[in-house]
């Protein structure tokens, strides 16, 4: 007896090793039995059906269950409510139904069984009730190295062009050209930018303008028009194209092991906690 006791504490004490060793590796979990270059991501865009502007949308991710309707769930959340975005990680192969809902949901058939491991949806939605609504679909590949051009032009509020005004994009800074443009080239994401002029030369008498700062999403190519007011005279400067100072980050959902990783360690150290202590 006491030598099968011995044994099953030897076993208890395996199980427990294994499980906490697993979460401070933040290995994959062997019920899931797909490889990291199996994995597939999914970028979605909610768009205003009339105006395209970004909106808030729910998003409900579910395996695909035929005629028999939407399987389990395996994710919900929502689009950034400034950029318009979602980024799902980690999805398993498979087919899966995308339900995006704003009235209304309306939904999407999604096969990620292919080499595309990236794909971005873009949903242009309808806000009317929920028995009529529709939405435009596109789905692309997202091409990790693709970039964009973002597009300056800074102007008065005569919109007279601002030659030499200073844009700083990024990392990256250049002066406008005599029609007040200026142009960089990024990979998609969310940038900060600052628009200012300094007069060169005597400043008596010169023109000063307010500067101005602001953040751009880009997901394709975009302009920004940027008209500097007068300092004390004519208000505030503005511009049009970008989105509001409010921070305009992407909301990301990883789909990974590492939580229940950590439930199941606390869960083997109890039960060995309890073990222990009957012994004693």
């Amino acid at each position: 007896m006491n030598m099968q006791n011995h044994r099953k504490n030897k076993l208890l004490l395996v199980f427990i090793l294994v499980l906490i060793l697993s979460f401070l590796s933040g290995c994959t979990s062997p019920l899931e039995g797909v490889e990291d270059s199996e994995k597939y991501k999914l970028t979605i865009l909610a768009l205003d059906w009339d105006t395209e502007e970004p909106i808030s949308a729910v998003v409900h991710l579910s395996y695909y269950g035929g005629q028999e309707g939407p399987g389990e769930r395996v994710f919900s959340g929502y689009t950034n409510l400034v950029s318009g975005k979602l980024t799902i990680e980690d999805i398993d192969i498979g087919t899966y139904v995308i339900f995006i809902g704003r009235g209304g949901f309306v939904s999407k058939v999604i096969s990620l069984t292919d080499s595309i491991h990236h794909k971005k949806i873009t949903a242009w939605l309808e806000d009317g009730q929920p028995e009529t609504a529709q939405a435009r679909w596109n789905i692309e590949p997202v091409d990790e190295n693709q970039t964009y051009a973002v597009s300056f032009k800074v102007t008065d509020k005569a919109e007279m062009p601002i030659n030499d005004a200073l844009v700083l994009f990024g990392d990256k800074s250049c002066h406008t050209d005599n029609e007040g443009k200026v142009s960089f080239e990024y990979p998609e994401g969310t940038y900060t930018f600052q628009v200012d002029f300094t007069p060169v030369g005597d400043p008596e008498g010169a023109i000063l303008y307010s500067p101005i700062s602001g953040t751009v999403t880009l997901d394709r190519d975009k302009t920004i028009i940027v008209t500097l007011a007068q300092q004390d005279t004519e208000g505030s400067s503005s511009y049009l194209g970008g989105e509001s100072s409010v921070e305009a980050s992407e909301t990301v959902y990883t789909n990974g092991f590492e939580l229940f990783s950590f439930l199941a360690a606390m869960a083997a150290i109890l039960i060995y906690c309890i073990w222990k202590k009957r012994r004693l």
